[in-house]
């Protein structure tokens, strides 16, 4: 039990450290989103400290919208719209810093804003990959095990109607009614070495209607019509005795009037 409870706790475990690293990295972009988005509010006529909210709400939107694209991956489903508007928030705040940074033009300056304006995207890639990582392994042995399946169904269904032959009964007709005896057919005489293995894959597997016609007896129409008129007077001409004797032998037959 404690075996079990430690391994069941082991994956959340791992899973709160990577969302605390996730958040440690949220907070470092919300800190240098804060200058250039806060002077970009008051160029927006927004009184103090209102521009101060402009950063939180971009970074806690983005946060928002991991989460959201999180679950939904973890559901099977699709997240392109989370991951557009992530993606939309963050190119916002990248122009934001590049505009703020590029009033006074100044080759140190422009070195300072190609480093600091991706930024918003590293926190983009680290969400990425926390969405990647709750992703369950691929499995590409779903189509083997599939065809392993249907190739042991047909194996037992042929096999299933090979037995049923070894049992089936036979039909004996006398005269005008059909007698039916349940008797065991007999088996083959096996061979003497190595037993045959029947061929259960490839061009030499039986097929089902090979079985089938193999087991089939004779139809019921058959069993409720009984024998043909031509059959019988067939075997009424065989059993009659012949006219076609010779005069010796017929004189050599007794006569049915002697005395």
């Amino acid at each position: 039990m404690e075996t079990a409870a430690h391994s069941s706790s082991e994956p959340v475990g791992s899973s709160r450290a990577v969302d605390r690293e996730l958040v440690l990295v949220a907070a470092a972009v919300l800190i240098i989103l804060i200058p250039g988005m806060v002077e970009v509010g008051r160029w927006s006529g927004l009184p103090w400290p209102v521009p101060v909210a402009v950063p939180v709400a971009y970074d806690a939107g983005v946060v928002v919208f991991l989460r959201a694209a999180n679950a939904r991956r973890r559901k099977r489903q699709t997240a392109r719209f989370e991951w557009a508007a992530m993606g939309l928030l963050l190119t916002i705040s990248s122009a934001v810093q590049v505009a703020h940074a590029m009033a006074p033009v100044d080759l140190h300056r422009l070195v300072g804003v190609l480093v600091v304006a991706p930024a918003p995207f590293v926190l983009l890639a680290a969400a990425a990959a926390r969405v990647r990582s709750n992703e369950p392994p691929v499995t590409t042995n779903r189509s083997v095990r599939r065809s392993g399946r249907s190739t042991a169904a047909h194996t037992g269904q042929i096999a299933g109607q090979v037995g049923g032959c070894v049992g089936q009964t036979t039909v004996q007709r006398q005269g005008s009614d059909a007698v039916v005896q349940a008797q065991p057919t007999r088996k083959p005489p096996e061979p003497v070495g190595e037993p045959a293995v029947p061929a259960t894959r490839g061009p030499g597997r039986p097929t089902n209607e090979a079985v089938q016609e193999q087991c089939a007896g004779p139809s019921p129409s058959v069993l409720r019509a009984g024998p043909s008129r031509r059959s019988l007077q067939s075997s009424a001409s065989e059993s009659a005795p012949s006219n076609d004797a010779s005069p010796l032998q017929r004189l050599a037959r007794p006569s049915r009037f002697a005395t």
